[in-house]
């Protein structure tokens, strides 16, 4: 979606962004009810974005670690325990409650994304993860390890890529437990991924792409297979193709400053992240014009604070996070510093990019009072009434403008088949004249 939405500063406005987490922690836009089942996800970018800008004191640490801790799965007995389900934790309520409707349900919607930015918030608000059952998660955890050393996220199957093999690893190094993995099979999995260029697809055989990459060689390094600052260490004795991977990360540096995500692709705020993490694992960051990408990076930041994917655009949850993390390893005043390892969700679990706000901030910023509700970080009690779906359904006026625009599209499409039809009609008319007129022409013509 093009917005005007543009900023021409020339330095990080920090005290924008906390305001922008700020109200998106309190009062996520009715535009992100698509991603409610990532309602976990969403208040990750949301605490860790308020960490890393040095304002985490703007939440309630105690209600936000006691919502986190609500969210686990647990067995109700031994049976459950060895039915090979994964006891993680839920993405949000509405995939922890049987609805009161028809609807299929899957019970224990417990996710490998979801458990992975639990943790990361528990960890980020320096909770002893000890005080938890971490046995039953990395018990059940391995269970989704498939045989190619790949991960599924969830016990009922899914996709498998390198997505979910860093969240596994990222899981077991919080938690400070390999257990959970065979790593020599998960590291097999990885390197099977990296493709004829130096990349790393999602899955073997599929192209390299930036977030796929960076998931490969994180996961690699917090396995324990490669060090960190490796050209300076010896490339050639590393498991992976450093000098190709090192190339074509290089060649994602694009003209306006930016990192694309694949060849041919424009810049993208996110990958300031993704690709520049790579480099600077690989110990190459010093290869980075840091400030044509500071620049470029500017040029997507909103006026009502956050970062868009592109330049031009309204700012969402997702690329607000990543441009708080690229800024971070900038080493942006009044930017904490992060570790590009551990704690970072990763590519594609979700996309807002997608689902920017419609309207400008203020307008919901003006709206805070309103009775929509938080992201329930108040004690967990088991009262479903209470907490409820965080983000409200659709009521009979948007369902009335669904069938609106529905019967919008469909006539348009109508229309354009119609309009199609019509035209191809009078093209065959029009040739057929155009033979009687020649043969008209070619009786009258004199033979030679």
């Amino acid at each position: 979606m093009d917005s005007s939405d543009s900023n021409s500063s020339t330095h990080f406005e920090r005290e924008r962004h906390v305001r922008f987490l700020e109200m998106m922690y309190e009062l996520l836009p009715s535009e992100y009810q698509g991603q409610e089942i990532n309602r976990l996800t969403l208040a990750y970018f949301a605490i860790s974005g308020l960490h890393m800008l040095g304002a985490l004191d703007r939440v309630d640490k105690e209600g936000a670690i006691n919502w986190v801790l609500s969210l686990q799965a647990h067995p109700k007995n031994e049976s459950e325990l060895k039915n090979r389900q994964f006891y993680g934790f839920h993405g949000s309520r509405s995939s922890q409650f049987q609805p009161n409707d028809s609807a299929v349900w899957i019970p224990n919607g417990s996710h490998l994304a979801s458990t992975y930015c639990a943790l990361a918030i528990l960890k980020t608000f320096r909770y002893n993860l000890s005080h938890m059952d971490s046995e039953l998660i990395l018990k059940s955890m391995k269970n989704l390890q498939q045989p190619d050393g790949s991960f599924m996220p969830i016990h009922t199957g899914a996709e498998r890529d390198l997505r979910f093999v860093f969240c596994a690893a990222a899981i077991c190094s919080m938690l400070d437990d390999w257990s959970g993995m065979d790593k020599e099979k998960a590291k097999d999995y990885i390197l099977n991924c990296q493709s004829y260029d130096g990349g790393f697809g999602l899955i073997p055989g599929s192209e390299s792409h930036g977030g796929a990459t960076y998931c490969a060689v994180a996961s690699l390094r917090l396995m324990g297979f490669i060090e960190d600052d490796v050209l300076s260490k010896g490339a050639s004795s590393s498991i992976i193709n450093v000098p190709l991977l090192l190339d074509w990360s290089l060649q994602r540096l694009a003209a306006d400053g930016g990192f694309q995500g694949r060849p041919n692709k424009p810049s993208d705020t996110c990958y300031a992240f993704w690709v520049g993490g790579v480099l600077r694992i690989l110990g190459a960051h010093k290869f980075i014009d840091e400030k044509a990408l500071r620049q470029f990076l500017l040029t997507c930041q909103s006026q009502y604070g956050g970062f868009s994917k592109f330049p031009g655009q309204l700012p969402d949850l997702y690329h607000s996070y990543y441009g708080f993390s690229a800024f971070s390893m900038l080493e942006e005043p009044g930017v904490n510093p992060i570790c590009q390892l551990g704690f970072l969700v990763l590519l594609l679990v979700f996309d807002v990019s997608n689902n920017r706000l419609a309207s400008p901030i203020p307008v919901a910023l003006g709206n805070r009072t309103g009775n929509l509700v938080r992201f329930n970080t108040s004690s967990y009690v088991g009262n479903k009434d209470l907490y409820g779906y965080p983000l409200a359904p659709l009521k009979s006026k948007g369902l009335l403008i669904m069938a609106i625009v529905g019967i919008g599209l469909g006539s348009g499409l109508l229309s354009l088949v119609l309009s199609f039809s019509v035209v191809c009609i009078w093209l065959r008319v029009f040739e057929q004249n155009m033979t009687v007129e020649e043969g008209k022409i070619s009786q009258l013509m004199p033979d030679y």
